[in-house]
């Protein structure tokens, strides 16, 4: 099949080119829409998990509290990242198609069409003279001369639209060979886009579906006779009941006892907190100041504290960095990689994937996050790194989940969980590690390492 099969008929193939790159352009509209609905139904969700509903949990109530503002966080988390790629993957490629479509149509479109006009020119020509001679043949009244005269002028209209024919062939038909392949590509653009988003959406579900499983095991551990024992062992004095009696007075020297945060505690805190600050404000920090924040961060206390001050700017939506201060900043993450890297300190490393993806420079209508700035340090090569964070990520949860459901972290039913668990968990990271562009071998291999640890076969 061939569209110079519809060699006559230009109007109709620019017609159905029309109408398939308006299904894209509607297409596109839609998955915009699509985004701002799940935009705002994740800035919910994000505001949901700083209720303070989280902060009154007593006792079993925690696990079960804690479980629902991690599925609400989770969904946010798997939100944003479906629609990052419904935005920098799908909807990109489909302007990017049709706009290098039009760029290379444009030219072309403008002499086919005229040469189209000319083809219909030259039709209606051959019909007309053909018409008159046919008339001349017919009639009667006129004379022989005349017939030869429509006879000759019908021939050379024929030979002029001939060699048209040959002229229209030569330049048309590549056009119209152009035209088919630019619609092949649209409908399997259309066709690669909805499987794209698919994937995209099955792995939102599924991210998303292994804290809701959990959830029904963390309220049935909520206890009301546990919640009532634990209040009155806490609130009890521990005096029996009795009658009042007089007691003499004895004299006592009150004492106070009062604790301090050691003077090393409360440097690198002020280091840090004095970083952040300018930071914030757009003031740049001195060389003084950098020295200050690699001291403070050599110590486990000094990395965990520079970890919760970005998580208050982060909670407190103060996400945007100025920009004469953004660079500072993507620099002293890199140094405090280099330390994560020396201490193989992987829960920083976890908070550090999970924190650079909200930090951003604003210029114009473009963002650029931190995670962009520090995607070519070494820490990300490491496949080993990369799979220990994954095994204690799946340790640490195996371990709640244990505690939750009051069951032995060696029995039956959790070992049953551990598939999941794991499957979950590298999704998330491969997410991640794509997110970072860490080379495809790298990832293989993490992946081949959390199998051999947990002796699983994980099909992703």
């Amino acid at each position: 099949m061939s569209y110079w099969e519809l060699w006559d008929n230009f109007n109709k193939v620019k017609e159905n080119t029309d109408d398939t790159k308006n299904l894209i352009l509607n297409l596109i509209e839609f998955l915009n829409n699509k985004t701002e609905i799940e935009r705002e139904y994740a800035n919910g969700l994000l505001k949901l998990t700083k209720s303070s509903l989280f902060n009154r949990g007593k006792n079993t109530m925690i696990p079960c509290l804690k479980r629902l503002q991690t599925i609400c966080s989770q969904q946010y988390i798997s939100l944003q990242e479906l629609i990052s790629h419904q935005q920098t993957d799908i909807v990109y490629s489909l302007k990017d198609l049709l706009i290098k479509q039009d760029e290379i149509i444009k030219t072309k479109a403008r002499y086919a069409k005229d040469f189209d006009y000319e083809l219909q020119r030259q039709t209606l020509s051959c019909e007309k003279t053909k018409d008159i001679f046919y008339n001349s043949c017919s009639s009667n009244d006129i004379s022989t001369k005349k017939q030869v005269s429509a006879e000759r002028n019908y021939k050379k209209t024929i030979e002029n639209a001939n060699k048209f024919l040959i002229a229209f062939e030569n330049n048309m038909k590549p056009i119209f060979f152009l035209y088919q392949k630019h619609e092949e590509d649209k409908i399997s653009a259309i066709k690669d886009m909805l499987r794209r988003l698919i994937v995209y959406e099955v792995s939102y579900f599924r991210s998303t579906q292994y804290e809701k499983d959990l959830f029904p095991a963390a309220i049935e551990a909520l206890n009301p006779e546990i919640e009532i024992k634990k209040f009155i062992d806490d609130n009890a004095s521990g005096k029996k009941f009795g009658k009042f009696v007089f007691e003499t007075y004895s004299k006592r020297k009150n004492t106070d006892v009062q604790t301090n945060t050691s003077d090393n505690e409360k440097m690198y805190i002020e280091n840090i907190d004095l970083v952040i600050e300018k930071s914030w404000n757009g003031i740049s920090i001195d060389d003084e100041d950098n020295q200050n924040f690699q001291n403070a961060i050599n110590c486990c206390e000094g990395r965990k504290y520079w970890i919760k001050v970005l998580n208050d700017k982060r909670l407190e939506d103060k996400l945007c960095i100025p920009s004469c201060t953004f660079g500072i900043i993507c620099s002293l993450f890199t140094v405090f990689l280099d330390k994560v890297n020396e201490f193989n300190d992987l829960n920083c490393m976890k908070q550090i994937i999970f924190l650079t993806q909200y930090f951003y420079e604003q210029k114009v209508n473009q963002k650029t996050f931190v995670y962009q700035m520090i995607m070519t340090h070494v820490l990300w090569g490491d496949y080993i790194l990369w799979g220990n964070l994954i095994i204690s990520s799946v340790d640490i949860e195996m371990e709640s989940d244990a505690k939750i459901c009051s069951e032995d972290i060696n029995s039956i039913n959790q070992a049953l969980k551990l598939r999941p668990v794991v499957y979950s968990k590298v999704s998330s990271y491969i997410q991640n590690m794509n997110k970072f562009i860490v080379d495809a071998q790298i990832i293989e291999k993490t992946i081949k390492l959390v199998q051999e640890h947990y002796a699983l076969n994980i099909e992703l």
